[in-house]
């Protein structure tokens, strides 16, 4: 074997051991002593993606934990208010009925007045005082611009974040509303009661029913009406349409519609010019008439021939002449350079020896025949014999008849206690709830009511009158107010005599019914974030447990693999040493 010492490959062997050996001992030492398995990216380069993902969404949870106590501490902010008012309320209520007796006189009354009076500032003092944060809670300031409840009853409409993204499902929407007297309807004026309504579109289509006769028909307007009802027919190819627009100058009635397809038909009439289309041209001679109870009855004569002019040259003694009302004769057609003109439906044509065509009657006449035929007006035929042309109209033709009916996007809308119907007709339902009192019905022809937005209003605004609820005024627009109704309630508190008394009873316990319906929405929120403080605090257990396995060090593991790798050390440094002194051999061989 050689002997060499330029290259000590036990040497080299047992330092790389120990390198590794090192590193590997570097690495315990760091995540035992940070108690991380993952100190950097070089780690574990998947793991440490993952688990800043886990990390966002951790932290996010948390954040919507906090955000859920806080929703939880303002609304037992607002619930210890709405329970005081309450307490203040029955005690209104007590001097009511107490009011009511007649054991007291009139000085009796005014003491119990002033009680009353002072309970009802102490609740408005409680609606402007009550705050979280700074925000006022109930004092009827910020109200909510898309609700239809009524503008004064709306204090505060929250949105609590309570999940770790952006999602619907991660918030919750709290309406807070007043607690003021007015609010409450025990303020000593007239008030707007709460109020929800919903109003569906029509249902009930429209119908467009055509029937033929001889050169004419029928169309019959029929059914239902609404403003998104379309009726579209097509005469001799020409297709017409009219939108039912409950804003425009016709009646919102089948008359309405007859008298506005009329017009447009019509209206089409007019462009029956010279220069007018083959489709324009197939209306020529169309009479409409209306019978005012949505019929129209459609006639079309027989082909329009005038203006027949010769303007033949060379003194031929050829003749084109009118024989009938569609019915034109050549004759005497011999001689070069002869020339016609004569007018059908409106438009003229010009007839010439033309190549193509023989130079005697029958050629003039299949001339003035081919030309007619090319220009494809609907209905419109001709037909030549031993030179007369016959010109023939085919009855007015009803295609693509048709009553389009879609449910239209009804509404109710208000405005400080006036409501505007919109969009309303047969089919219609509608739904108000005033103060928990709901009052639904059905839009129907032959109730009585007009089947519009103005009678629809009527039969909402009569709806609530029957209902009988007791201090609730309505009262019907007139005029351009006419699809409006307006609800008002008499807020007084006045327990000077005994039928004032009972007017304050029913005012005060509508008053408890709108607090107590309150109170329990908001315990319902409550308890949603109680539930939502559960479940979210269970995902981050687990959010941060699948975390801490890709990022925790294993204790066991790591001070196992430290030993391991300081004997290792240990044991590569005494190898290195054995082999640098391995090659001191060498030097016997140069000693003399």
């Amino acid at each position: 074997m050689a002997l060499a010492i330029a290259t000590n490959t036990g040497a080299l062997m047992a330092a790389a051991s120990a390198t590794s050996v090192n590193k590997d001992m570097e690495t315990s030492m760091e995540r035992l002593s940070t108690g991380k398995r993952i100190n950097s990216a070089k780690d574990d380069a998947a793991g440490v993606a993952i688990a800043s993902r886990l990390t966002s969404e951790i932290r996010g949870t948390n954040q919507a934990i906090r955000n859920a106590q806080d929703g939880q501490a303002l609304i037992n902010t607002a619930e210890g208010a709405h329970k005081e008012v309450v307490n203040i309320l029955q005690r209104m209520r007590e001097l009511a009925v107490q009011s009511s007796n007649d054991t007291n006189d009139a000085t009796d009354r005014t003491n119990l007045q002033a009680e009353m009076t002072a309970l009802t500032s102490e609740i408005n003092r409680i609606a402007g005082a009550t705050a979280w944060a700074g925000q006022n809670l109930l004092d009827g300031a910020t109200p909510n611009p898309a609700s239809l409840s009524t503008t004064h009853t709306d204090a505060k409409v929250l949105s609590l974040h309570i999940g770790s993204g952006t999602g619907a499902g991660d918030t919750i929407a709290v309406n807070i509303k007043a607690i003021s007297a007015a609010a409450l309807g025990v303020g000593g004026t007239s008030s707007t009661p709460t109020v929800s309504a919903t109003l569906t579109g029509s249902t009930a289509a429209g119908t467009l029913t055509p029937t033929a006769s001889g050169t004419g028909g029928t169309l019959v307007v029929g059914g239902g009406f609404q403003a998104t009802d379309t009726y579209s027919v097509t005469i001799n190819g020409v297709a017409l349409s009219v939108d039912a627009d409950s804003t425009d100058q016709y009646a919102d009635d089948k008359n309405g519609i007859a008298t506005q397809l009329k017009d447009e038909i019509e209206a089409a009439l007019t462009t029956v010019t010279t220069g007018a289309t083959a489709a324009q041209r197939a209306l020529y001679g169309i009479t409409v008439a209306d019978n005012g109870s949505g019929t129209l009855t459609i006639a079309q004569a027989g082909p329009s021939v005038s203006n027949v002019l010769d303007t033949k040259a060379g003194g031929s003694t050829g003749t084109l002449t009118k024989t009938g009302a569609g019915e034109l004769t050549f004759s005497g057609l011999v001689a070069t350079g002869d020339s016609f003109t004569v007018d059908v439906d409106g438009k003229t044509y010009t007839v010439t020896d033309a190549a193509g065509f023989t130079l005697d009657d029958d050629g003039f006449a299949s001339n003035l025949v081919a030309q007619i035929n090319a220009d494809g007006v609907p209905g419109l035929t001709a037909t030549s014999a031993a030179g007369v042309v016959t010109i023939t109209r085919a009855a007015a033709a009803f295609t693509g008849v048709a009553a389009a009916s879609t449910i239209g996007a009804a509404s109710i809308t208000e405005n400080a206690g006036t409501f505007t119907v919109a969009g309303a007709g047969v089919g219609s339902t509608f739904s108000i709830d005033i103060d928990g009192t709901t009052v639904t019905g059905t839009v129907a022809s032959g109730d009585g009511f007009g089947d519009t937005n103005i009678g629809v209003a009527a039969q909402i605004a009569q709806a609530i009158k029957d209902q009988g609820i007791k201090g609730l005024t309505v009262s019907v627009g007139t005029g351009v107010n006419a699809d409006k109704f307006t609800l008002s309630r008499d807020g007084s508190v006045s327990i000077a005599s005994a039928s004032d008394a009972a007017t304050a009873i029913a005012n005060i316990d509508t008053a408890l019914t709108r607090v107590n319906t309150q109170r329990a929405n908001l315990g319902a929120v409550s308890n949603r974030l109680d539930n939502t403080v559960s479940n979210l605090t269970n995902v981050v257990i687990n959010l941060e447990g699948g975390r801490g396995r890709i990022e925790d060090a294993d204790f066991a593991a790591e001070s196992t693999s430290l030993a391991k790798s300081q004997i290792l050390q240990q044991a590569s440094t005494a190898m290195l040493a054995q082999a640098n002194a391995s090659k001191q051999s060498v030097l016997s061989l140069l000693q003399g």
